[in-house]
């Protein structure tokens, strides 16, 4: 999709609070938008995102915890409040429905659940990814 996103396909893994932050810092360090707290970072990061104007994709995976953190609950508001140019993909196993109860900018019909792959759909995908 990098030709799609000229202004970056930026990838954000939500596993953990660890791995958010050293997400956070890695892409900040690529984009010079560290700062002396991990708060001033995480906003500078996406200011910085926010501020081309090509089109960008942020990627959130792993967004599974039980119970969202205030850096990500942070996070989800700044990509939703600021002038971001970029689209946002979540990737998760939470319910929708709790989901868009926690994230008030989140709307239900933007939402696309996915069912899991039965073992002859997962092959003929994975063949046909290498193949591409």
């Amino acid at each position: 999709m990098k030709k799609h996103y000229l202004g970056g396909v930026y990838w954000f893994s939500a596993e953990d609070d660890l791995s958010f932050e050293q997400s956070v810092n890695d892409i900040a360090l690529k984009l010079g938008a560290l700062l002396g707290t991990f708060d001033l970072t995480l906003t500078n990061t996406l200011l910085k995102i926010g501020k081309t104007s090509k089109q960008c994709l942020i990627i959130l995976d792993c967004l599974d915890q039980l119970n969202l953190s205030s850096n990500m609950l942070k996070f989800l508001s700044l990509v939703s409040r600021e002038n971001i140019s970029a689209d946002l993909v979540m990737i998760t196993r939470r319910n929708e429905k709790k989901l868009v109860e926690e994230v008030s900018s989140l709307h239900k019909d933007r939402c696309l659940s996915l069912q899991c792959f039965e073992v002859e759909e997962a092959v003929y995908v994975s063949q046909n990814w290498v193949d591409s």
